[in-house]
């Protein structure tokens, strides 16, 4: 009927004739133990955010694709050794590639990891691990309403507009190439910029 119901996690339920889905992604990890409490103490999943903490010390990059070779390229650059550890048939230049995965972390902060290949396992000294393996959109809850890609991303217009009329999305949860506070505040402004043009015609 044009109004939408928000239910939250306290029973609390918001009703409204617009929507603005901001909650954002999770990058995914490598679920090993003491993972998260390594988060900030050189665990970290984005080399262009981090990176330059790391300058001139040994980093390690694991994951796959695209996006694990642009954390390499841009850590190539300000790191003084990067290990790219991977399965995947990936190539940097400057980098000491070790095929294999990352099993275990050790120090706090972190000082070593360890790297399974077959029945090898190897450790490497390391400060840092940047772990590019993706992420994970918190849109568990707009199934079957807002068109979403098949990663679960809501998929919008320039105008953050989805495919349901008075709902918006902006930021990480939307199918973007993206994912920087900058550019998530400059969709949530154009969502709201939206939502008013919707509500008022």
């Amino acid at each position: 009927d044009g109004n939408y119901k928000v239910k939250l996690s306290d029973g609390r339920v918001l009703d409204g004739k617009t929507v603005v889905i901001a909650s954002g992604c999770k990058a995914r990890g490598l679920g090993l133990a003491g993972e998260s409490e390594l988060v900030g103490a050189g665990v970290s999943y984005c080399a262009t955010c981090d990176g330059n903490f790391f300058r001139g010390r040994t980093v390690a990059v694991t994951g796959y694709g695209e996006r694990a070779r642009e954390a390499a390229e841009y850590l190539v650059k300000i790191a003084a050794k990067v290990y790219l550890i991977t399965q995947d048939d990936i190539e940097v230049d400057g980098t000491e590639k070790i095929e294999g995965r990352v099993t275990a972390l050790s120090g706090h902060p972190l000082r070593a990891v360890e790297v399974a290949c077959g029945e090898k396992k190897t450790e490497l000294e390391t400060s840092g691990l940047f772990i590019s393996a993706g992420y994970v959109p918190v849109t568990h809850y707009a199934e079957g309403l807002a068109e979403l890609d098949e990663r679960g991303f809501a998929r919008t217009d320039e105008s953050m507009r989805t495919s349901v009329p008075g709902i918006f999305a902006a930021g990480d949860v939307r199918d973007t190439p993206l994912r920087q506070v900058i550019t998530a505040a400059g969709d949530g402004a154009r969502a709201a910029m939206a939502a008013y043009g919707y509500l008022h015609g």
